[in-house]
């Protein structure tokens, strides 16, 4: 086996493994994303698209009435990190297609897992509380003029979505999705590194 074979080889290798670790972290938006304080646990998806609950009001005269609670709206943030892994696991497969192992398209993955670990990290903060309806709450109360005009109700809404996200902390999923992220970083730059070991003396 000739050197240049050994160091595709050696190239493709490396790169497999970071889209091994690329799927993983993507699968992990089915795991456990946040623990509530009261124990309560959300999955990837839910913090990221849309999470409603289904409650039941007891009524004794006509039945139970059923409504729906959203409890996060899509979060463009939490989003953000499997759409980075997806270009990451894009530019290896253009490695792999690559005869060579180009420093601008490997330092570009690197930088695509490293931003996407870094957000996994982040996304307890990045939620997005439903907000449309207190919203709308407090839209009628101005209107009723039961509050002032002046109100300030995008003050009013932060300091809920503050209050609501300090009632949240990171589960295992992220966690294990910002560690899958980081090690395919580096094995990314390793196949840049390794490719020259075994290409560097080859004799065209």
């Amino acid at each position: 086996m000739t050197k240049i074979k050994k160091a595709t080889l050696w190239k493709n290798i490396l790169l497999g493994i970071c889209l091994t670790l690329a799927a993983a972290a993507i699968l992990m938006i089915a795991f456990d994303a946040v623990t509530k304080t009261d124990g309560t646990v959300y999955k990837g998806y839910d913090i990221t698209f849309c999470c409603i609950q289904w409650e039941s009001i007891p009524n004794l005269l006509n039945g139970d009435r059923n409504f729906v609670r959203i409890i996060f709206g899509f979060s463009f943030l939490n989003l953000l990190p499997y759409l980075f892994l997806i270009l990451a696991v894009i530019c290896c497969v253009g490695a792999i297609a690559y005869k060579k192992q180009g420093l601008v398209l490997s330092v570009l993955t690197m930088i695509l897992f490293v931003t996407a670990g870094i957000l996994f990290l982040y996304q307890a903060e990045n939620l997005q509380p439903y907000t449309d309806g207190l919203r709308q709450y407090y839209a009628a109360e101005i209107e009723a003029g039961r509050l002032a005009e002046d109100f300030d109700v995008a003050a009013k809404i932060e300091t809920y979505v503050e209050e609501q996200r300090a009632l949240y902390e990171l589960a295992w999923g992220p966690i294990v999705s910002a560690v899958c992220s980081f090690v395919a970083a580096v094995v990314a730059l390793s196949s840049k590194i390794m490719w020259h070991v075994f290409a560097r003396n080859e004799k065209v």
